[in-house]
């Protein structure tokens, strides 16, 4: 029922390079909701955090990050000519405690890189059925899921299966590029139960866009901060008194 906390600093390469050419299972069972069962701290001239570079099956969670009580799971990662955080294939499930990665400005790769020879495969976040991540231990989850960084790019593909909320936000005011929303290969649940997508900055104006493309539905409220909004299809929550709410510094269009 312990907590494990990690941190790795380099000032020549990766904070954390954990390339798991062997399978990977760590579970930890404390903390809280506001002090994560499992953290992972690395900053690098390179990757901040680098999870699953030799991973060898396109079967998403061979390796998994596990909390099982009442905490959940902490990234923060500080890359310079990478990513801060990259993960490929790796699980991250927590049974209630909230799941965050912080990218920081160099953002977040889903199954971006892979080794020569090695496989690209989708990162589970949130539950994962046994049949698919064999060595899973948190098959129900309502841990709220919250991604930052200026970038993000789901690669192969990300599920976030949680009947907790999803938040997508910058690490600075505005994403550094016009978002598109859905975003392709990041896959919800349908019981997730709230979106947010930007951050409420206050009277900081933002620059950003951010483009409603299709359709979408949450059983929960639905907060789109942006410079400019485009809805060019509807959004729709079926959760009982649950407001969508578009806050744009310059237009909704």
């Amino acid at each position: 029922a312990g907590t494990i906390n990690l941190v790795a600093i380099s000032t020549n390469g990766y904070g954390f390079d954990l390339t798991e050419t062997s399978a990977m299972n760590m579970v930890a069972g404390g903390g809280s909701a506001s002090t994560p069962a499992i953290s992972l701290n690395g900053q690098g001239t390179g990757f901040g955090i680098l999870l699953g570079y030799y991973n060898n099956t396109s079967t998403q969670g061979r390796s998994l990050f596990q909390a099982t009580g009442a905490g959940g799971i902490s990234l923060t990662g500080v890359g310079s000519s990478y990513e801060g955080i990259s993960t490929n294939g790796t699980g991250f499930l927590s049974a209630s405690g909230p799941i965050v990665f912080d990218g920081g400005t160099a953002g977040i790769a889903f199954a971006k890189y892979a080794g020569g020879g090695y496989t690209l495969a989708v990162t589970p976040m949130g539950r994962c059925a046994v049949a698919t991540c064999a060595n899973s231990l948190v098959t129900t989850s309502t841990a709220n899921i919250t991604l930052i960084g200026n970038t993000l790019s789901p690669g192969t593909g990300v599920n976030t299966y949680t009947s907790g909320s999803l938040t997508l936000q910058p690490s600075a005011t505005s994403f550094t590029s016009a978002l598109s929303w859905p975003i392709t290969n990041l896959n919800l649940s349908a019981d997730v139960s709230g979106l947010t997508i930007g951050k409420d900055t206050g009277a900081t104006a933002h620059t950003d866009t951010v483009t409603i493309g299709s359709g979408t539905s949450i059983a929960g409220p639905i907060k789109v901060y942006a410079g400019n909004i485009n809805i060019g299809a509807g959004l729709s929550s079926t959760g009982l008194n649950s407001a969508i709410s578009l806050y744009a510094s310059t237009n909704i269009n």
